[in-house]
C-alpha cells in the first residue's frame, strides 16, 4: 500500500517540499482514500466529521481537494478495497520512505 499511496499522491508532488507539507498531504490524501471506500451518508459524515478538525476558512478549499482525490481513487484505484489506518513517514538521503497499515474491506 506504500508504493500505491505514493502513485495516488502522484498529480500533488508539487505542493510539498518539506516532510511536514508532505505528512499533510499524505493525512489529506488518506482521508480521501478511506471516504471514497465509503457510500451514501456514511461518505458524507466521515467526511463532515475530518472537516471539523480544521479551521473554518480552510474547509471548502480542503472539501473540494477530498472531492478530487475521491474521484481520482474511483477512477484510477477503484479495484483497491484497503482502508489505510495510519502510516508512519521518514525522510532518508534518497527521499521519503513511507510504511503504511491497511485493512481489506469486505465490500
Amino acid at each position: 500500500m506504500s508504493e500505491v499511496l505514493i502513485d495516488f499522491i502522484e498529480p500533488y508532488s508539487e505542493y510539498w517540499e518539506t516532510e511536514e507539507e508532505l505528512s499533510k498531504l499524505l493525512s489529506l490524501a488518506i482521508v480521501a482514500w478511506n471516504a471514497a471506500l465509503l457510500s451514501g451518508t456514511e461518505r458524507k459524515e466521515f467526511i463532515e466529521r475530518m472537516l471539523k478538525v480544521v479551521p473554518p476558512i480552510v474547509r471548502q478549499d480542503m472539501r473540494a481537494i477530498i472531492e478530487e482525490m475521491m474521484q481520482r481513487k474511483e477512477k484510477h484505484f477503484a479495484s483497491n478495497k484497503r482502508m489505510i489506518v495510519s502510516f508512519q513517514l521518514i525522510m532518508t538521503r534518497e527521499g521519503p520512505y513511507l510504511s503504511v497499515a491497511s485493512i481489506l474491506l469486505g465490500i
